[in-house]
């Protein structure tokens, strides 16, 4: 924030957003690594959606906000009868 001049403006808040004690709707823009491993993995949806209704103001912009999974169906019939096999 220093480097970027914004250190009287942008306040950073680092930690678990089950502990941020902060008053309701006072964030303007939430940024967090939610999606972890193949966007299910890690479970944390529940608690960034949580965070977002509590602590973001109206209007407010949470990055990132939408997470797209692309699937492909695929088949290697030499492995599947292999494997029928053993």
């Amino acid at each position: 924030m220093e480097h970027n001049k914004v250190a009287d403006t942008v306040t950073v808040v680092k930690g678990a957003v089950e502990e941020l004690d902060l008053p309701p709707q006072s964030v303007d823009v939430m940024i967090s690594e939610w999606m972890g491993y193949f966007l299910l993995r890690e479970s944390m949806l529940d608690s960034v959606i949580r965070a977002r209704d509590r602590l973001l103001k109206p209007g407010g912009v949470m990055m990132p906000s939408k997470a797209t999974m692309y699937w492909g169906a695929i088949t290697c019939e030499a492995d599947r009868i292999a494997k029928v096999q053993v």
